[in-house]
């Protein structure tokens, strides 16, 4: 858990993702998200399902957190459903900042 100071008045996160998949479908996907201090998904920045295979640059406002601890969690999904399907990616760079 990140904990954000309430008299900040701006909040960003960014970060770089190199995503894969073989799947075009629905079954596998990346993701990233926002947790508060009990674990719980409170916001969805990003699900995507893309075959890049390049670098990706995302920054999302979190400034509405001020006050609060937050958590952040980079997800890939995969649901085959009975083929064989891989879906991975890389994560760098993830700075937040607030100011």
């Amino acid at each position: 858990m990140v904990p954000l100071p309430s008299l900040i008045t701006s909040a960003t996160l960014s970060f770089y993702y190199w995503p894969a998949t073989n799947d075009s479908s629905s079954y596998g996907w990346q993701e990233a998200d926002i947790l508060n201090s009990s674990g719980q998904v409170i916001q969805q920045l990003f699900q995507k399902t893309t075959t890049n295979r390049t670098w990706i640059q995302l920054s999302f406002d979190l400034s509405k957190y001020a006050g609060q601890a937050i958590g952040i969690q980079f997800l890939d999904h995969e649901d085959s459903n009975g083929f064989s399907y891989d879906a991975y990616m890389y994560v760098d760079d993830v700075p937040l900042t607030a100011h």
